[in-house]
């Protein structure tokens, strides 16, 4: 009989290991982190010498969350000094006077779980000394007449990599129709009846002449521009 109830409480005693050992653990499943996103802007061209502040147009978004910070560095690029970012900790700030070559910055924004994520934008600075003393003809122009406020005679050509510098030296000609001779053109102080005069304004070069009487106007007479940069 001892050894029947020994052995019952063995049994009972077993039982009660085993449902304790197969009893689960409930904790609560911690809530995931949707990473956020970023976001370094357009790649960009600008013109030196001229051009002294790039802008670095960062931005981030995150789906559960803010945006807690931001961190631009520089990735690469020719001749840097570190300092050259007005204030890293902002999505949009700038970088002064950058040297020709092509430039590469990163932004990285980390949201108010601590997840982050990294971008970067390319930014090429051309340099356009290189032009000085070389040619340039520009053809099949088409002269247009405007008598809005004066009657004036004009043709333009617009490429902001050459013109982007309004008091950079250069001589001027123009070729007019069928015409055998260049004419030189002189930049623009105030242009008398019938002289052609140039001027460089947003990215353009102009040649214009006033037209008087208005029976002379030019328009739609082709013409040609000689441009060398001095």
């Amino acid at each position: 009989m001892k050894k029947i109830i020994s052995h019952f409480f063995n049994l009972l005693f077993a039982g009660t290991i085993l449902l304790v050992s197969c009893k689960k653990e409930t904790t609560q499943p911690s809530v995931s982190n949707i990473p956020p996103i970023a976001n370094a802007g357009d790649d960009k061209s600008y013109y030196w010498p001229g051009t002294y502040i790039i802008n670095l147009d960062g931005s981030g978004t995150d789906a559960d969350g803010t945006i807690s910070t931001y961190r631009w560095f520089r990735v690469s690029g020719p001749n840097y000094l570190a300092n050259k970012i007005n204030n890293p900790f902002i999505a949009k700030t700038f970088v002064l006077d950058l040297n020709p070559g092509m430039h590469q910055f990163q932004v990285t924004v980390t949201d108010n779980n601590g997840a982050s994520a990294k971008d970067t934008v390319n930014i090429s600075v051309i340099d356009t000394l290189t032009t000085t003393g070389k040619e340039y003809i520009f053809s099949n122009l088409l002269w247009i007449y405007d008598d809005e406020f004066t009657p004036i005679d004009y043709i333009f050509v617009n490429m902001q990599s050459l013109f982007y510098n309004p008091n950079r030296s250069m001589e001027v000609s123009v070729l007019i129709g069928n015409a055998f001779s260049w004419q030189t053109v002189e930049k623009s102080h105030g242009f008398p009846n019938g002289a052609f005069s140039y001027s460089v304004s947003s990215g353009s070069l102009y040649i214009s002449r006033v037209s008087l009487p208005a029976s002379d106007n030019l328009a739609g007479t082709t013409a040609s521009i000689k441009v060398r940069f001095l």
